[in-house]
């Protein structure tokens, strides 16, 4: 079952396009303590919106990286 952003990160404030994304799948890597969200949108994102919401997901889960990928339908 997939879940939309504003859903699982409901802490997070936004007011983009990227708050009615569905995420597809996480996936935490271990060894290089990075994570990466693969996310299906509808309509456009900005790049300031994704790099913004990487960091977010940086501070909150404490990875050094984490890989926002986005595809569109």
């Amino acid at each position: 079952m997939q879940k939309y952003i504003r859903e699982v990160f409901s802490d997070y404030e936004l007011n983009s396009n990227l708050k009615n994304a569905l995420i597809e799948n996480i996936n935490l890597y271990k060894k290089t303590n990075s994570i990466q969200i693969n996310i299906i949108s509808t309509m456009p994102i900005g790049i300031v919106d994704i790099a913004d919401f990487e960091k977010y997901i940086e501070e909150r889960f404490k990875v050094n990286k984490a890989f926002i990928n986005v595809k569109y339908e």
